[in-house]
């Protein structure tokens, strides 16, 4: 390939052809050059840099034979649709007697070329249900002709693509497809509407937070009780103990600070019992109150009072 293109560009560039002669001898130069480089890539497989050279070359001097090596390169990086429209162009160019038949060669070849390629590339209908007006069609993030919201096949590449059909009011669809060679596809797509906000499933179901405040309330409630029935026994075992040695409840100076301490714990208990109470109270109500929700099934809740000669409790199954 390498030796056909660079003879083809040594005639297309050096003789008098209407292309090369609008060119400067610098620019015709510089188009051999990036030719030949393109043409040294595309033996080694660098099919994206040649592309690169070949459309530098063909924008200093546009001829035929570049145009087509061009398009031979689109086709190896799996862009059949522009490789397609690049040989059509070439197989339209006008040529006059006068030309090299190098041109008449690559106009030629691009003709039979394109005809084996339109065989080999896939053709892509939709249908899509229900018609809306306005509809495009996305492929990859490209739109694509407003034709094939009609149901008329268009050209598309082999490959994985995704598929994405939007109308004015909002229905949308989208789906992954893979073409092969030679495929022929009709893919139906249902437009379907966004769902309504209104519907949508809540993202924390109602009630939910005045559960969660019922069960933290109820815990810290019975946090607070359970330590005031502690500290309730331990004021009847400093009571006992008092007794013994303060006779008719006068107790010596020498006992002050026990009987401090059995205050401040007696104090503290009663405190800690009509706290643990109110909470556990609050904890229930919001319980009780709380939105049922039927996705989620309501705690069964079971409490019942403790009663001890020395203490009272509160007990309970969550």
């Amino acid at each position: 390939m390498v030796r056909r293109l660079l003879c083809a560009l040594l005639v297309v560039l050096a003789l008098p052809a209407a292309a090369a002669q609008a060119a400067s001898p610098e620019e015709r130069k510089r188009a051999r050059s990036l030719a030949e480089e393109g043409a040294e890539l595309f033996e080694r497989g660098d099919f994206a840099a040649a592309l690169e050279r070949f459309e530098q070359a063909e924008a200093l001097v546009p001829v035929v034979t570049i145009a087509l090596e061009r398009a031979r390169t689109l086709e190896k990086l799996g862009r059949w649709v522009e490789a397609l429209e690049v040989l059509h162009s070439v197989g339209e160019t006008p040529l006059g007697p006068a030309s090299h038949p190098s041109h008449k060669k690559a106009r030629a070849e691009a003709v039979e070329l394109a005809s084996a390629l339109d065989l080999r590339i896939p053709r892509l209908a939709l249908d899509l249900r229900p018609a809306r007006d306005g509809t495009i069609v996305l492929l990859d993030g490209a739109q694509m002709a407003p034709e094939v919201t009609q149901g008329i096949s268009v050209r598309v590449d082999p490959g994985t693509h995704l598929l994405e059909a939007r109308a004015t009011d909002g229905a949308s669809a989208r789906r992954e497809l893979e073409l092969l060679p030679g495929d022929r596809r009709e893919i139906r797509m249902l437009l379907e509407l966004p769902r309504p906000k209104s519907l949508e499933e809540p993202t924390q179901p109602s009630g939910s937070v005045q559960r969660t405040a019922g069960w933290i309330s109820l815990g810290v409630g019975g946090a607070l009780f359970a330590t005031g029935s502690a500290l309730g026994l331990g004021a009847v075992v400093m009571r006992g103990d008092l007794a013994e040695k303060c006779p008719g409840d006068v107790c010596p100076s020498s006992l002050e600070g026990d009987v401090a301490t059995y205050d401040a714990v007696r104090a503290s208990t009663t405190v800690a019992l009509v706290l643990g109470l109110a909470g556990a109270g609050v904890g229930i109500t919001l319980l009780a109150t709380a939105p049922s929700d039927e996705a989620e099934a309501a705690p069964q809740v079971e409490l019942e009072a403790l009663v001890a000669p020395a203490w009272l409790g509160l007990g309970g199954r969550f």
